[in-house]
């Protein structure tokens, strides 16, 4: 019985030590000007409905490694953010091949007070309802 006891411990030593190293490797290495993704979970955003918003923002550059878990990046100053991220916030950036799905967003107009503004070129539709229009 001693024998059966201590196979189930030494296996169950092995398991703990698998998982504790695979949660201690990184997920996969970026450098410095490699472009990635950042998961916005934690990232206030000007968007008034959460399920609507983006879920990953960027692509962003890598502008420093400062340890192996954690990244410096290059971020735009209308996002008001600390630029240090944990590398589960991160994913790699891959540039879609086909062109006709690649649609460039126009850059935010800042106003003074620090908020994004659009200028509109036309309306292409209008409704009314209950005297409003939409």
């Amino acid at each position: 019985m001693a024998d059966t006891l201590q196979e189930i411990w030494d296996k169950a030593i092995a398991s703990l030590e698998f998982h504790r190293s695979k949660e201690d490797t990184p997920r996969c290495e970026y450098k410095v000007g490699d472009k990635f993704r950042l998961v916005g979970q934690n990232i206030t955003k000007r968007r008034p409905s959460k399920k609507l918003d983006n879920k990953k923002l960027g692509p962003f550059l890598i502008s420093e490694k400062i340890s192996s878990h954690i990244y410096h990046m290059e971020l735009p100053k209308t996002m008001q953010t600390y630029n240090v991220f944990h590398i589960n916030l991160l994913t790699p950036f891959t540039e879609d091949k086909n062109i006709h799905r690649r649609q460039a967003r126009p850059p935010p107009i800042v106003t003074e007070g620090g908020e994004e503004e659009y200028k509109v070129d036309h309306v292409v539709t209008w409704e009314q309802w209950k005297n409003s229009l939409y």
